[in-house]
This record gives C-alpha cells, sequence and structure tokens, in this order.
C-alpha cells in the first residue's frame, strides 16, 4: 500500500486528529504507515490515532529529527500493527514524549553517536511499557542513573552483550517492580570480576548461556552475594596480566570459573574457607599434580566435592601428605584412592560399605614408603598407558584391601614390606612382579615398562574374563575386538557393549563392527554400541516416510530430531535412528524398526493435517501455574485425536494396524513406576481409549501401576475416586469430535485443573521425555506456510471458533485452510451407537465443562491452608501434662484379671492408612513463630514402667553390640596425636564386621570426619508422644471399636497381657532408641537428656529424670511440633558443649487444635531453621507408613534427615550413630 491510499483510507476524524497534532510531518507518518499496514489492518491504526496519549506524542514529537522520528513512529505502528492493544501503546508514546526521557534520549546522540544504544534502550523500554506501563517512570529513572549510564559505558563496546544484559536486567526490573534491587544487579555487573568473565565467554562465543545461567544464580540461588563472592574469589585466585598471551590465560581462567560453576551454586558458607584453600593449594594453571588433583576432584558429583574438599584441607591428609614426600606419582596415587573412595565407585567384587573403612585407613595409616612406591610408580605409568577406568577400578580393589590386611596386623608394616595376604589369585600375581621381581630388579632394570606390561595385561585379564566365560565359543573373534579397542583407547566402551549383548548377537556385532573398523574408522564409536549393527537409520527409512507423508500433507522436510519424533508444523523431525527390535537389516521392509518410523511419520503427518498447529494457545499457557503440565496434557490430548483423525479418514492402507501396533508396543515397553501416578493416568486413559494396552494389562508391574493409582487418595474434584475419574475421561476421550481442532483443548484442561493441585511427587516423572517416545509438540506460534504467524487467541475469540465450528465444520475448517474429511464430519454408526450409551448425566457435564472452560478466569495459586495460632495454654494441656505424670497401671497376666470386677479396655490401636496429603508449599515469608514458651510447661517423669522394662529385653542385643564397639572406638576419643592401626588405634576386624552388616547401618552425611582433639558434646534426644504413637506396627487379626487419632482412622483394641508383651506400638520402639541410645552415649558425656513432648493449644514438656523412666511415656493428645524445637532450642542455646545434638523422633506430620495444615508446616520448618543457624546438628527421624511430601522440605531444613517406613529400622541405625558420635568429638 502506498502513501496516497492510506490518506483515502482513513476516515476523517483520523486525518484531522493528525493534521492537527502532526502538521509538518504528516507525508512521514503516511510513508511509516503504508510501509506496515495493509487495509484491513487499518482500524488498528485508526484506534491508536484517536488515544489521547498518542496525539501527545505526535504533537510533542513533531520536530524532532526525522531519522530518529522515523524509527520511533515505526517501532510503535509495528506494534500496533501486531495488535498491541491501542491504550498500551498510547501510555507508552505518551511516556516518551515527556522531557526526562527526551532528555534521556538525547544523550544517545552527542558526538559520538550512539544510534544502537539508543534503539537497544528503546526496545527495553517498550518491554517494560507492553507489559506494565505503571513501572515506565520508575524504569526511566533508572537509567537516568549515572550508575546505569557507567554499565552503558562498559558494556557497549560489545553491543549484542549490551543488548543482552539490558533486555535481562529489565525483564527482572518487570518481576521485582523495585529500582534498588535491579541497581544492585547493575552493581554487580559492573563489578570487575564480573565484566571480565563476561567479556571472556563473548570471546569464547558462549555469552549468551553464560549471561542467563548468571542471571538464574542470581534471581533463584538463596544467598546470591555469596555466590558472588565466589566468583570473585576465583578472579582474584588469577588476576589478569598484560602477557602475550593475555587471551588464552583468560580464556583458562575463564574455564576454571566454569569447572566450579555448579559446585558454587550449592557450597555452603561454612565451606568457604576450604573452597579457596582449595583453589590455592590445587589451582596452578602449570603445575602437573595440582592439575590432576583438580580434574579428579571436579569429575565427581558436586554433592561428594565438598567432603573431598574438607578431606584435602585437613590434617590427617596434611600429615600423610608430608609422610610420602613431594613424589608425584605417590601424591597422585593417594589422592585417586581418597576420591575413589568418597566417590564409592562401583568395583568389582568390593562390598561398597567398606569405602568409609579404606577412606580413614587412607588418612591414618602410614604405610612404608617404598612398598607404596611401588604401587604408585605402576599406578602412574597405567594412566599413560590406558584410558580404561575399569582396569583402574580393578588395580584400587587390591589396592583397598591391602590396606585392609595391613590395618588388621595379616601384613606386617615394616621396612622391606611385601604382601602376604592376598584376596585373590589375580592379586597375589600382581603382587608377585610388584613386590618381589620389582625388588629384585631395582637397580639393575633402567625401565620397567616390559614388567608393568605384564601387570596390564593381567588386569585385563580381570576385567576380559566374565566375557570370555560367556562367548566362549568365539574366542578368537573377542581378541580381535579386544585388540582393536585397545588400539583405539574404548576398552570401556567395548566392555559396557558386551554385557549389554546376548550369545545369539555376538557374531552380527563382531562383523559389524570389524567392517566398519577396516574401511569406516569415523563411525567406530557408533559401531561399538550394541545396537549398531540392527539400527535402521533415517537415511534408510528417509524414501519409505516420505512415501507415506506426501499424499497427506504434500512436500514437507523430513530431518533428524534431537529428542524423538516431533514437529513444528513445517518440518517433520524423526529419530536419527531406531533400534528397538534386533531383526536384520536385510529385507528392509520386514524390520520392525523400519515400521516405526512409518508410524511416527503418520502421527507426525497427522498433526500438520488435522491443525495442530493453526490456533496459538500461548495466551493461556502465560496464564496458568503449571504450565508445562497443561501443554503436556494437550499435546497428549491432541495425539490421541489426530491418530483417530488419521483412522477415521483412512490414511494409509495400513493406519489402524501400524499406530495400533506401535502403540500397544510403547504400552508395553514403558516402565511403570506406581510412584509416576500422574504419568501412570495420563497413559491409561489414552490406551483405554484407544484400546493399545492389551498386552501390557497381562504384565504384573502394568496391574501394579494401575491398582496403585487406583488405590491412591489424590484430589479427583468432583469425582468420588480415580475410578470415576477415569470412567469419565475416557467417555470424554472416545466421544471427541476428532475433526474440530480445537477439540482437544476443554478436555485437556479440565483435566489439568485436577492435576494441578496433586503434589509434586506425584507430577515429577509426567514431563521426561523417557515416556513420550512421539516427542512433545509445541503449541506456541510458529509460522503458517503464508510467513505470517498466528496471533494468541483471546477467550472471546476462542470461544468463538469453538462455537463457529459447532456450527459450520465445513465452513471453519475451509476458512483456517484446513482439509474438510466427510469422515470426520459426518458421525457414522458407531460413533453414534457409541455416544447413544452415553448417559444423559454424562453428556450434561460435558456440555457445562465445554460452555464455561473459555468463560473462565483463571484462579489464583492454590496453596493448602491450615489453622495456626500462638501456643496458648488452656485446662485441657493441665490435664494431659498431669496425667503423663501418674502412676500408671500396669497390664496384669490373665490369671490375675480373674479377680478384677472391672476390666477396662487396653487403649492400643490397629493403625489404617491415612490420607494421603495435599501439595506442600515453600515457606510464606510472612509467617513468623507461633511459639509462646512462657506458654509451655516442663514436667519431670521419674517413674518406672517395669512392664515396659520386660517387653524391652527384646531389643538388648542391640545394647550389647553398640557397648561392644564402644569398648573399641573409646580408647581413640582421647587422643590428639596421628597414630596408625597397627599401633592398635582400631579394631578393624569388627568395624568391617559391623558395616558389611547391610541390616545394622544407614547412611549418615552429618557427621564431622576429622577432629583432632577431644570436644565437649551436649545431647538432647526428643520423642513425639501424640496419641497417633499408640498404633500398633505389627500386622493383627483382631477386631475393635473405630474412632479417630490425630486425623488417623484407627481400631480400638482389648489385648491381652501375652498379647501387649507380643504387639508393639510406634512409642515402644521410639522409647526402646532413647534408651539404648542414651545409655551408649552416657560413656561418653554426661549431657545426655531425653525429653518427650505432646500437645493440645500448647505444649507439655516431659524429661525423664533417668534414662529408666522413659519407659513410662505414654501417648497422648498431638503435636505442635515447632513449640517443641524451639524449646530444646532454647535449653542447648544454654549450654557451653562445643557439639550440640538434637535428635528428632515423630511419627508424623504437626497437627493439634490450633497448629495444622500449611501454616503448621511453616512454624516447624522455621523452628528447624533457627536450630540449625544457632550451630546446633538436629537430626530428624521421621516414622510413617509413607513418605509424605512433607519429608523433603524437613529434609532440607535439618542437620540430616532419614525416613522409616517402619519404626522398627529405627533400632539397627544406633551402633552407627554411636560411631558418628565418636568421630564428631575427636
Amino acid at each position: 500500500m502506498d502513501k496516497k491510499a492510506i490518506k483515502n483510507l482513513l476516515s476523517p476524524e483520523s486525518k484531522s486528529i493528525l493534521i492537527k497534532n502532526f502538521s509538518g510531518s504528516m507525508d512521514l507518518f503516511y510513508g511509516v504507515a503504508a510501509e506496515l499496514f495493509e487495509e484491513d489492518r487499518l482500524p488498528l491504526l485508526e484506534d491508536l490515532i484517536k488515544e489521547t496519549g498518542f496525539q501527545k506524542f505526535l504533537n510533542k514529537r513533531k520536530n524532532s529529527g526525522q531519522d530518529r522520528l522515523e524509527a520511533t513512529l515505526y517501532t510503535i505502528l509495528r506494534r500496533c500493527m501486531l495488535e498491541i492493544p491501542a491504550y498500551i501503546l498510547a501510555k507508552i508514546a505518551e511516556a516518551m514524549a515527556i522531557p526526562e526521557y527526551r532528555k534521556m534520549a538525547s544523550s544517545f546522540y552527542v558526538i559520538p553517536i550512539d544510534k544502537e544504544g539508543y534503539e537497544i534502550f528503546e526496545r527495553s523500554y517498550f518491554i517494560i511499557g507492553e507489559q506494565k506501563p505503571q513501572l515506565l517512570t520508575d524504569y526511566l529513572t533508572y537509567c537516568s542513573t549515572d550508575r546505569w549510564a557507567l554499565f552503558r559505558s562498559e558494556y557497549k563496546p560489545i553491543p549484542e552483550v549490551f543488548q543482552d544484559l539490558t533486555i535481562k536486567l529489565a525483564n527482572h526490573f518487570l518481576t521485582c517492580e523495585n529500582t534498588n534491587e535491579v541497581m544492585e544487579y547493575t552493581k554487580h555487573l559492573l563489578d570487575a570480576s564480573i565484566s571480565r568473565f563476561i567479556f571472556t565467554a563473548h570471546l569464547e562465543n558462549c555469552w549468551q548461556d553464560f549471561n542467563m545461567e548468571f542471571f538464574a544464580a542470581l534471581e533463584t540461588l538463596p544467598k546470591p552475594n555469596y555466590f558472588l563472592q565466589l566468583v570473585r574469589t576465583v578472579s582474584l585466585r588469577y588476576p589478569e596480566r598484560n602477557i602475550s598471551a593475555r587471551e588464552a590465560y583468560e580464556r583458562k581462567v575463564f574455564y576454571r570459573l566454569r569447572d566450579l560453576w555448579e559446585l558454587m551454586k550449592v557450597l555452603k558458607e561454612e565451606q568457604y574457607k576450604e573452597f579457596k584453600q582449595f583453589l590455592y593449594n590445587y589451582g596452578d594453571l602449570k603445575d602437573e599434580l595440582q592439575n590432576f588433583v583438580w580434574e579428579a576432584v571436579l569429575s565427581l558429583d558436586v554433592s561428594k566435592i565438598s567432603q573431598v574438599l574438607l578431606i584435602l584441607n585437613s590434617a590427617p591428609f596434611l600429615s600423610i601428605r608430608n609422610y610420602y614426600g613431594e613424589d608425584t606419582a605417590t601424591q597422585k596415587f593417594l589422592v585417586k584412592n581418597i576420591i575413589n573412595a568418597v566417590a564409592e565407585m562401583s568395583i568389582r567384587k568390593f562390598e561398597t560399605k567398606l569405602y568409609k573403612v579404606v577412606l580413614k585407613l587412607l588418612l591414618t595409616l602410614k604405610v612404608e614408603r617404598n612398598f607404596v612406591k611401588r604401587r604408585s610408580n605402576f599406578f602412574d605409568w597405567l594412566k599413560k598407558e590406558t584410558n580404561s577406568f575399569r582396569i583402574e577400578m580393578e588395580f584400587m580393589r587390591f589396592t583397598f584391601y591391602e590396606y585392609i590386611y595391613i590395618s588388621i596386623g595379616k601384613v606386617k608394616n615394616e621396612i622391606g614390606m611385601k604382601m602376604t595376604m592376598f584376596c585373590d589369585d589375580d592379586h597375589k600375581y600382581l603382587c608377585r612382579y610388584l613386590d618381589d621381581a620389582y625388588m629384585a630388579g631395582r637397580g639393575k632394570i633402567k625401565d620397567f615398562g616390559v614388567l608393568f606390561h605384564i601387570l596390564l595385561e593381567r588386569l585385563r585379564l580381570c576385567v576380559y574374563r566374565p566375557f570370555l566365560e560367556k562367548f566362549h565359543d568365539w574366542e578368537f573373534a573377542l581378541n580381535e575386538l579386544q585388540s582393536a579397542s585397545v588400539s583405539l583407547k574404548i576398552e570401556d566402551a567395548l566392555c559396557s557393549s558386551l554385557e549389554a549383548i546376548p550369545r545369539d548377537h555376538f557374531l552380527p556385532y563382531y562383523e559389524s563392527f570389524m567392517e566398519v573398523f577396516k574401511t569406516d574408522p569415523d563411525r567406530i564409536m557408533q559401531a561399538i554400541l550394541p545396537d549398531f549393527w540392527y539400527r535402521v537409520t533415517l537415511d534408510m527409512a528417509s524414501s519409505h516416510a516420505h512415501g507415506v507423508v506426501l499424499p497427506l500433507v504434500g512436500t514437507v522436510s523430513i530431518r533428524a530430531g534431537d529428542t524423538g519424533a516431533y514437529t513444528d508444523g513445517k518440518t517433520i523431525f524423526l529419530p536419527e535412528y531406531i533400534s528397538y527390535f534386533s531383526d536384520s537389516i536385510q529385507p528392509l521392509e520386514n524390520n520392525r524398526n523400519l515400521t516405526l518410523y512409518i508410524g511416527f511419520a503418520l502421527h507426525e503427518s497427522a498433526h500438520i493435517l488435522a491443525g495442530s498447529f493453526k490456533f496459538d494457545l500461548s495466551y493461556y499457557l502465560s496464564k496458568l501455574e503449571k504450565p508445562n503440565l497443561f501443554k503436556i496434557l494437550m499435546n497428549v490430548v491432541e495425539d490421541y485425536r489426530i491418530e483417530q483423525f488419521l483412522i477415521r479418514i483412512k490414511a494409509h492402507s495400513q493406519v489402524e494396524e501400524i499406530l495400533h501396533t506401535m502403540n500397544e508396543f510403547f504400552t508395553f515397553m514403558n516402565v511403570r513406576n506406581p510412584e509416576n501416578l500422574a504419568m501412570n493416568l495420563v497413559f491409561y486413559l489414552m490406551d483405554e481409549a484407544a484400546g493399545n494396552n492389551t498386552l501390557a494389562k497381562q504384565t504384573k508391574d502394568y496391574k501394579d501401576s494401575i491398582n496403585t493409582l487406583f488405590e491412591s487418595e489424590l484430589y479427583t474434584g468432583r469425582f468420588s475416586s480415580i475410578k470415576e475419574l477415569v470412567d469419565y475421561f475416557v467417555t470424554r476421550l472416545v466421544s471427541m469430535d476428532i475433526g474440530n481442532p480445537l477439540s482437544a483443548y476443554p478436555i485437556a484442561r479440565e483435566l489439568y485443573e485436577i492435576l494441578k493441585i496433586w503434589p509434586d511427587a506425584a507430577l515429577a516423572s509426567i514431563t521426561s521425555p523417557e515416556y513420550f517416545p512421539t516427542g512433545i509438540h509445541s503449541c506456541n506460534t510458529t509460522e503458517s506456510e503464508f510467513g505470517i504467524a498466528p496471533r494468541p487467541l483471546n477467550r472471546e475469540e476462542l470461544d468463538a471458533l469453538y462455537k463457529e465450528y459447532n456450527e459450520n465444520p465445513e465452513s471453519f475448517l475451509e476458512r483456517n485452510n484446513l482439509p474438510v474429511f466427510p469422515e470426520v464430519i459426518r458421525k457414522d454408526k458407531k460413533t453414534n451407537e457409541m455416544e447413544s450409551e452415553i448417559s444423559d448425566k454424562t453428556k450434561e457435564k460435558i456440555q457445562e465443562y465445554v460452555d464455561d472452560i473459555f468463560r473462565e478466569q483463571i484462579s489464583d495459586h492454590y496453596s493448602q491452608g491450615g489453622t495456626i495460632d500462638l501456643s496458648h495454654r488452656t485446662k485441657l494441656d493441665d490435664l494431659v501434662g498431669e496425667n503423663q505424670k501418674k502412676k500408671k497401671e500396669e497390664p496384669k497376666k490373665k490369671d490375675d484379671l480373674k479377680d478384677d470386677a472391672d476390666i477396662k479396655k487396653d487403649d492400643s490401636k490397629k493403625k489404617k492408612e491415612p490420607p494421603r496429603k495435599k501439595r506442600i508449599y515453600s515457606i510464606d515469608p510472612k509467617t513468623k513463630s507461633r511459639t509462646k514458651l512462657t506458654e509451655l510447661r516442663e514436667y519431670t517423669v521419674k517413674d518406672v514402667n517395669h512392664f515396659y522394662l520386660k517387653k524391652f529385653a527384646k531389643w538388648k542385643y542391640i545394647s550389647h553390640q553398640v557397648f561392644r564397639e564402644l569398648s573399641v572406638l573409646l580408647p581413640t576419643v582421647q587422643e590428639s596425636h596421628d597414630t596408625s592401626a597397627f599401633e592398635g588405634e582400631l579394631n578393624l576386624e569388627l568395624l568391617i564386621e559391623i558395616l558389611s552388616d547391610k541390616s545394622k547401618i544407614g547412611s549418615f552425611e552429618f557427621l564431622d570426619i576429622f577432629k583432632e582433639t577431644s570436644r565437649s558434646l551436649d545431647i538432647v534426644i526428643g520423642l513425639d508422644i501424640s496419641g497417633s504413637t499408640e498404633l500398633i506396627i505389627q500386622d493383627i487379626q483382631k477386631s475393635g471399636v473405630p474412632q479417630t487419632i490425630d486425623g488417623l482412622y484407627v481400631v480400638e483394641l482389648d489385648l491381652t497381657y501375652e498379647e501387649q508383651l507380643k504387639y508393639d506400638t510406634i512409642i515402644d520402639i521410639e522409647k526402646a532408641f532413647a534408651m539404648i541410645f542414651a545409655e551408649a552415649l552416657s560413656y561418653l558425656t554426661k549431657n545426655v537428656n531425653i525429653y518427650a513432648f505432646n500437645s493440645v493449644t500448647s505444649t507439655n514438656v516431659y524429661k525423664a529424670a533417668t534414662i529408666e523412666a522413659v519407659s513410662s511415656f505414654v501417648p497422648d493428645a498431638s503435636n505442635r511440633d515447632g513449640d517443641f524445637i524451639r524449646y530444646i532450642h532454647s535449653i542447648l542455646s544454654a549450654s557451653k558443649a562445643e557439639m550440640k545434638y538434637f535428635y528428632m523422633i515423630t511419627d508424623g506430620r504437626p497437627n493439634a487444635d490450633n497448629y495444622t495444615g500449611k501454616e503448621a508446616l511453616d512454624d516447624t520448618l522455621i523452628a528447624m531453621r533457627e536450630v540449625v543457624n544457632s550451630g546446633i546438628k538436629l537430626i530428624y527421624f521421621n516414622v510413617d507408613s509413607q513418605k509424605q511430601d512433607y519429608f523433603e522440605l524437613f529434609q532440607n531444613e535439618a542437620t540430616f534427615a532419614r525416613y522409616f517406613k517402619k519404626p522398627e529400622e529405627l533400632l539397627p541405625v544406633i551402633p552407627e550413630l554411636v560411631r558418628t558420635i565418636v568421630q564428631s568429638i575427636k
């Protein structure tokens, strides 16, 4: 359209406004408008012209420089053409006309002119104005500051970086709406350390990723300033230098920061000293040993690195390192052993629980230097000769056993020592060379390479022996494979493949690999994989895929995709290869992997053909609490619709057979984890609707997953059960109008409104690509075949479109350039029969939802409410407390009961399954402490329950085990000097025996591993003795009276004397734990106290006067956990002990009359955080029939937390707890 046409088409009113406000620049306005607008879009332009704010802009800016004015007009009118609301654009335009903005804009046009900088600033201004125009004034004030000017000056030399950072700052300002915070972010970007790394990232062409990760760290980490401190520490460790190779040096420093990035995100503030020491002690860019340590440490999982840092900076490590001197090979060998022990690498024939033993030995046992040097020299040679981790671990296995044998005195630790005890014949063989031959050749043999090669071949034999046994019929072929892998340094890859290959696949695998090895070595890394020989590649399947796609959607590009099969509406992406079936490649037409390619191609073409990409629903996605969840549900329902669409129109002669077979296969093959409730539900709905689970229903895993789903007590909306929900949505799917490209939306949205309430644990796996073999299809904006992207539909437009299709499907499809298939519009007999079976009530529900779904407002963010009040003491609290103090009537034997006229029922309860909890959210920052310590009351309990002590006898064996171990461990507690095991430090045989018994240990990461002097200790053991702890933990066949305790449905039972001895309650186990643990700890400190608590509207705390007095604790009332935690916190805070432990055992979530729901959880979490932040080690043990969703929140706040499904699992962990305490006070 030209200027003249625009002028003629505008209304007289619009032209009058322009003449009045923009005289002298009319031609410029018409020129810009003519370039952007077609005739049908002119009403949008007229709406803008009529806005007062836009008129003010025209009036005040008409005398501006023509180039600047044209550029600004183009920016505004282009957004108008894209349907940004006229009133929004008018507000932005008016704000651009004020003197402050014009002054800011002029600053870019002083010499040297920075036109590009102004365009970047203007773009950020529009970002703010389009979303929150009320923030424009504050944003302009921020951009007018000296700090922003410095930011612009700093990054102006690299416009693309300046633009990226400016947009990120604007987006953050939109989020925080706080100029002080965005000023703080700008300050960070001006920090010399930060800008240094940003500029280097630009040199490495990774600045976009780096900037994104940097802002993510600032916005998501709980302590961003600490993270920035770590970045500065790295920069200071490597000061900038004016050297000829400056760029190369800066790149190395940058990648040092990248090595540390993930560690820095999780590193605790108290670990800063170890981090800095590691950086300076092992961060030299040129030192061979330091580089070895750096790479070895940072190759570990970040959860293990902090422990290694602590070790590398500990006195025991420095002592052992000094003992072995400066020999590089020995130092490498020592460090690698320690790292492997900490990482608990998987080593053949080595018990994982022995790693803790080996780690202690590596740091305390000073083995004769020449003995270690021989092994370190071989290890150093081995690392240069092969990159096989399996071979390295085989040698490490022998080394670890050697340390154990030396420590327990089976091998003498003396000058000239050699191994005299061996774990197997291979170990004996190696030692014969490393000890006898090596020592005999010392001074005579200049190069030990020949000897070391013999050892390497023996280690290889250890690794390959299982494969020689597995493929004994093809020894020559196996040797060829091994030889080729050695020459190519891919031995571990070959071993992994040989483990996976069945015997009958060996020959085709061997032949395929050797052919590639000889003719196409560039593909050797693919050929080494176990499925390579039967893979069907996209190149092989391409012609077949095009053959089925072409008749449906014409000439569409088919390319290899990164995430399976998917389409963006213009291109079909298929897997680079498919190897689900080990079928022979020839003939290709008989290969089932090719059939899957055809199925994927049909499925993806259906998305294009059936209109999946015609309508943009991103408007709705942007408004939802969990947009990714809705997107998955929408895609899955749409997958069902378009496949039924293909079948209905008979898109291929075998389409129904191919799609059904493909879906049956994936349903059968998918791993069904019962915990993946949302994923199991969604797939079950689709499978039931399409009938794709005939084979899967025959498997136990599938049945178990569906039974677990149906038995779960998750939120189901208006439906009474999961079963009713499933029946309803299967009916909705089967009856959906598959010809309507919008029909998936209301079904997905209705299901979304239910699933969004589910806890995160139930939703965790639903977004995993592992469970979506046909890929995930985007609903986002994509260009049409005419190059124009569909606009995001608002609610009214979507409603109108849906109604339009219902009124006239043919007209609707034609108007939207979609093909019309009578088969999907005119319903056949089968569909009518099916719909006739749907009840009128169900039809009403469906129609009601379809009518309402497009009009509903987005609901507020869900959170589980509750009741919470300050601790407020009432008479009932006093009664509960006095009841605890009373001497309890102990059960009598049957014979004694005959004389009793009035026999009372026992209070014992049998636990039923508790209702599932709703989703737990993070702590509300407005939550304050709900505890008033003055309202809490402490009672001293002195009585002893002799009946319970009789029952306690069954757990005495644990006491004996603990005391047996203490007799060994206690002598080391007072030692402050380095000792070696052969001097009598530790009975390793006993420790190995205990650690190797899986039934007696747990994993405890809260201990302080290395301490050099004995420290004072104060310990509190806290027990929850609310009414729910009276539940019996064993299965019992007995009837009784139903009632409710702490929200749990229970049955009151009448038990005999013998039955009470036989059956245990939760509180029985809690008391046994406390008594055994406290008695053991009494050998370490006199400061061991046992408290219990229960609550009504406030909390009663009971202190056991003696260990045996614990036996008289009885369950009653409820539990305000936050009260009790703060009470114990006040006690331990007053203690002067150097080490303070608080062990807390509960059997459920916090719950009392005025203390429930999310608020009660928040209060408890805050109380836990207060304890930990004060330096007290809080160990939280939770006993519940299921791991509830609140446990992970408690786990994050406690020093250490562990979940026990059964109360009796508590007792076997006591020995490990005692070891932890002993080690922590050394």
